[in-house]
């Protein structure tokens, strides 16, 4: 998902509520703290890393590391996390711009992360780690 399409997705799902800043300067930092929180729970497979040298977050669940994911500034600049994480990541930024509904947009965040861990975790049992790639094979 692109920046630019994130931020349509958010302007969708906040019709009736509070309006999407249209500044970057405003919103940027909403989207920064949302991918930090998605860093800090979901086991993105984007931001594994087995490179220490990385900004590192935290260690995943299979004894990688997570790195801090990288901020976009361009409507088009691909949102550097897990593509099924960019729904996780809408929610969080609705949700810290909700008046009406922030609970519902912090739970929907919660449930994509959990069943995205879920997921992961089951590919992460049944694949081994090729370090000359920095991929997973089965």
């Amino acid at each position: 998902m692109t920046y630019g399409q994130l931020k349509a997705l958010c302007s969708s799902l906040l019709i009736g509520d509070t309006k999407l800043p249209t500044d970057n300067l405003k919103l940027l930092p909403l989207v920064d703290y949302g991918l930090q929180k998605i860093a800090m729970k979901a086991d993105s497979l984007r931001l594994m890393t087995k490179n220490g040298s990385a900004s590192i977050v935290r260690v995943a669940s299979n004894k990688q590391f997570i790195r801090k994911p990288n901020l976009p500034s361009l409507d088009d600049d691909i949102i550097d996390i897990d593509d099924e994480l960019c729904y996780a990541l809408a929610n969080f930024v609705c949700g810290f711009l909700s008046k009406n509904k922030p609970d519902k947009f912090n739970a929907e965040a919660q449930t994509v992360m959990n069943d995205f861990n879920s997921k992961v975790y089951d590919v992460i049992m049944g694949t081994e780690f090729d370090s000359d790639k920095n991929e997973y094979t089965i």
